[in-house]
């Protein structure tokens, strides 16, 4: 007697070639989602640095312009300084707001600029300071 006929898979183990291709399918399509995805995210966080670091540069240099005096060269304690003059008394009346920055987002616009001691200037670079993009 054929015990297939009446049981039919119950005694069978494992899974079909159709069955494993497909879930290897799946998981590649969310693997895809998601390297899109979290690729994108860095891509915003690189260009919101670069306009942070763009931004503080000419403002510094536009201060500096103006006749502000910073007392310092190192570039953390400028930026601490320009925002803080920024969403203080510098322009009160202004509607241009700056929010502080956290020590991550500090570090992301260091990559960019670099203040030039022969000049007094803060400098941009798009690639990072060096030439290297970080």
């Amino acid at each position: 007697m054929d015990t297939r006929s009446r049981k039919g898979r119950v005694g069978e183990r494992g899974f079909t070639f159709v069955e494993v291709l497909t879930t290897v399918l799946v998981i590649a399509i969310l693997v895809m989602v998601s390297v899109y995805a979290f690729g994108k995210v860095f891509d915003d966080t690189t260009s919101a640095a670069k306009r942070n670091a763009q931004s503080i540069c000419t403002l510094y240099n536009h201060a500096l312009l103006a006749g502000a005096e910073f007392g310092t060269t190192d570039e953390g304690e400028i930026i601490d300084a320009l925002i803080a003059g920024i969403t203080g008394p510098l322009i009160s009346g202004s509607v241009f707001r700056i929010s502080p920055l956290n020590a991550e987002e500090k570090a992301a616009v260091l990559l960019y600029c670099d203040h030039d001691e022969t000049s007094q200037m803060m400098l941009y670079y798009p690639e990072g300071v060096g030439g290297q993009q970080p």
